[in-house]
């Protein structure tokens, strides 16, 4: 396959991709429906229900606040736009890097990346343990090439 044709595929996903949806906030912004927002009251200030099936809070006891969500960088927001491909069989240390800080959609692999079913087992698991250390909650997209992939 041809290295423009490549591109023009890379660049239709990335098209593809900037299709999706926007971030609730975005949405909201737009004027359309971002669903629940948060909302704050001033005046009197109303105690949270609890389930009765569960134990009375312990005197003293702090309950420990929620994870904020992490706001993701500038690069990491480019990134959920970009589809990365590589040559040979082994996945490059740069593009496992960029999974890892969460900086790539997907990965689309072409003839020479799936040639042995061994290294293309070992590739994927290697793009799957790099996903799972950026703590990106969205999946890492993992495509084949229709004409000279699997």
């Amino acid at each position: 396959m041809s290295l423009r044709t490549r591109c023009l595929v890379v660049c239709l996903l990335m098209l593809l991709a900037a299709c999706g949806t926007a971030p609730s906030g975005a949405r909201a912004a737009r004027g359309g429906s971002g669903g629940p927002s948060p909302t704050t009251t001033q005046g009197a200030s109303v105690p949270p229900t609890t389930d009765p099936a569960s134990p009375p809070p312990q005197p003293g006891a702090v309950p420990a606040p929620a994870p904020a969500p992490a706001v993701p960088t500038s690069a990491q927001l480019a990134g959920r736009r970009i589809v990365w491909s590589y040559p040979g069989p082994t996945p490059p240390e740069a593009l496992l890097d960029a999974v890892r800080e969460g900086r790539a959609a997907g990965v689309i692999f072409f003839g020479e990346n799936t040639a042995d079913p061994a290294a293309l087992h070992s590739a994927v698991a290697a793009l799957g343990a790099a996903q799972r250390e950026s703590g990106v909650r969205s999946p890492l997209l993992l495509m084949t090439d229709g004409e000279g992939g699997v």
